[in-house]
């Protein structure tokens, strides 16, 4: 892959895995809003094209590009599960009990940790949500597809399509975005102010570390796991037709 002004961010990112670590490092968009031209992302960002360029060629010369694109979808699954999905359940709970003790005890000197709590509560609110839903509902429709259109095996009832549920995660996905994007500027981009107690430096530590995985999530399953999902609908039905 030739890395121009004109690669997409997240073909970037889904070839050259590597590369995440870049983007977060300019605050590219490589999930959400990851389907532009590299040079329309660095100018939204701010960033100098070239620099990021350079960064960027430098690391995909080195890196081994075989990645997500071609392991079984029920692979993939598996791991957003257990690397994201499990590791959230865990770890809301915790950072919101952590946001709600440090807004009690500084809010009143920093009041913005108020609305931390807050953002953060109705973060911690949508994701959760959106684990079950993708869980329940969209994940195990595109198992059922990748069983009929790879292994040929399936029990013969229709699969609903899965446009719908799928742009229902992305606008969800957009959202969680948002409330990231929120939280990093009330925390100064998650710096707390060098008189912070270790619960305040926790916190900030706690919110810049759930911002990257969760681009990381976003990113599996709106460049790589959807898309494949949405070329399998495409592909014709293995199944032998019924001789009536």
């Amino acid at each position: 892959m030739q890395l121009d002004d004109q690669s997409i961010v997240a073909s970037v990112a889904r070839q050259y895995p590597s590369t995440v670590k870049i983007f977060q490092r300019y605050r590219i968009d490589f999930c959400c809003s990851g389907n532009i031209p590299l040079a329309d992302a660095c100018e939204r960002a701010g960033q100098d094209l070239q620099e990021v360029l350079t960064d960027l060629r430098e690391l995909a010369r080195t890196e081994d590009s075989t990645g997500w694109d071609d392991k079984p979808l029920v692979e993939l699954i598996d791991h957003i599960i257990t690397r994201y999905h499990d590791r959230l359940r865990q770890d809301l709970p915790a950072l919101g009990e952590l946001a709600r003790r440090v807004a009690t005890r500084h809010g009143e000197a920093n009041p913005k940790l108020r609305e931390v709590e807050t953002v953060f509560a109705r973060l911690a609110d949508e994701m959760l949500t959106h684990l079950r839903k993708e869980e329940v509902v969209l994940f195990p429709m595109i198992e059922r597809l990748e069983n009929r259109a790879v292994l040929n095996s399936d029990d013969g009832t229709p699969i609903p399509p899965i446009d719908g549920p799928v742009a229902a995660m992305e606008d969800d996905h957009r959202e969680v975005g948002d409330f990231l994007a929120r939280l990093f500027q009330l925390t100064d981009q998650f710096t707390p102010p060098s008189s912070a107690c270790n619960s305040y430096r926790g916190l900030f530590q706690g919110l810049s570390e759930l911002e990257k995985d969760t681009h990381q999530h976003i990113h599996l399953e709106n460049n790589i796991l959807f898309p494949r999902a949405q070329q399998l609908v495409a592909q014709p039905d293995p199944r032998p037709l019924a001789l009536s």
